[in-house]
């Protein structure tokens, strides 16, 4: 059964003001946020370093006085730097989940925009090469949050940036993603509705922030359900380590009745592994995974996953860029709603 919240764009502190008044308007907001016409200016045009304090205090200023900066329309997006994980060698398309959002985004780019796609590296040339010399008017970031050293190179630089999957609660970031925690909760909910109450969650880990985010969606729907919230629940898989969360699930004695593991390639590890032990799924364990990607269809059984549309987050993220531009708006975010796609290998535990 589908579950999922509607598709909610939010567009916050949009500034804007008449060339013809900005010289009296901009005395006027600095007047009366106490700082300098200057830091006023370079605020409002996304430019400069100044604390957060400081810049609240000069946006929220500028709303309260009606003050509004008409911009440039920004059909002036030439160039668009596409920034990927490090860790994929072979670019975005080497990640189906990301190379699925970055194929439908590229269809709905204005045609003449040309793509400087590379690593999230602060010490890559390329990308400092074109910051340096402003040829970047835009960019957009895959699997990295707002703490990163590039995305805040990006700030500094006064280059408009959107990330996606990543939810950021900074000024002057715009970002696309789902609700990573209330995707979480459905699918444990699911498992719980079914009857389970001994359930692991399994998840690969990632620095930038979602983890968390899903670990409290699994950790909620426990504790409504009343179910004891303990450690030992949550298990972090790092590819590589001498004994993975994989294996650490199936020593437990007795081994839980269903996990919850993401993303699904997790999860078809643990039904391999689940029938290597000779337990069957889902008689034995059932298995719920996360992305909907094409292995959760191809394993036996097919996996019952939590998915969304690739193709409307890459449109909309680049329909929230150029509205932005367009707009001049410091911060434009958007949720795109997932589903509950029920397969085979979740079932009510074995009596």
């Amino acid at each position: 059964m589908p579950t999922g919240g509607t598709c909610i764009v939010c567009l916050v502190n949009f500034l804007s003001k008449r060339e013809v008044d900005m010289a009296t308007t901009i005395r006027e907001v600095a007047r009366a946020a106490g700082v300098s016409p200057t830091t006023v200016s370079q605020i409002l045009n996304n430019k400069g370093r100044f604390r957060d304090e400081t810049r609240r205090l000069v946006l929220e200023t500028a709303a309260r006085l009606g003050y509004v900066l008409e911009r440039a329309p920004a059909n002036t997006l030439k160039r668009l730097a596409i920034i990927f994980p490090t860790h994929l060698q072979s670019g975005i398309a080497s990640n189906e989940l990301y190379q699925g959002i970055y194929e439908a985004m590229t269809r709905r780019l204005p045609e003449g925009v040309s793509l400087l796609a590379v690593p999230n590296d602060p010490e890559f040339l390329p990308l400092n090469t074109a910051l340096a010399h402003r040829q970047v008017d835009a960019a957009i970031l895959f699997g990295t949050g707002a703490a990163d050293p590039v995305v805040r190179r990006l700030k500094e630089s006064g280059v408009p940036t959107l990330l996606i999957m990543r939810k950021a609660t900074e000024d002057r970031l715009h970002w696309v993603s789902i609700d990573h925690r209330q995707a979480a909760y459905d699918a444990t909910r699911h498992l719980i509705d079914l009857g389970h109450r001994d359930i692991a969650f399994v998840i690969a880990h990632d620095a930038t922030g979602y983890v968390e985010q899903r670990i409290e969606g699994f950790r909620q729907a426990l504790s409504e359900a009343g179910v004891r919230v303990d450690e030992g629940r949550v298990l972090v898989h790092v590819e590589g380590a001498q004994l993975n969360a994989v294996e650490a699930l199936f020593r437990r004695d007795p081994p839980p009745t269903a996990v919850f593991a993401s993303p699904d390639t997790l999860a078809v590890k643990c039904i391999h592994e689940a029938k290597r032990q000779g337990l069957e799924v889902p008689a034995d364990l059932s298995v719920i995974g996360f992305d909907d990607l094409a292995c959760a269809s191809d394993c036996e059984p097919p996996l019952t996953t939590i998915g969304f549309s690739r193709e409307a987050l890459g449109e909309l993220a680049v329909e929230m860029l150029l509205f932005a531009l367009e707009r001049g708006l410091l911060s434009v975010t958007a949720v795109v709603p997932h589903v509950l796609i029920e397969r085979e290998s979740t079932a009510p535990p074995r009596r």
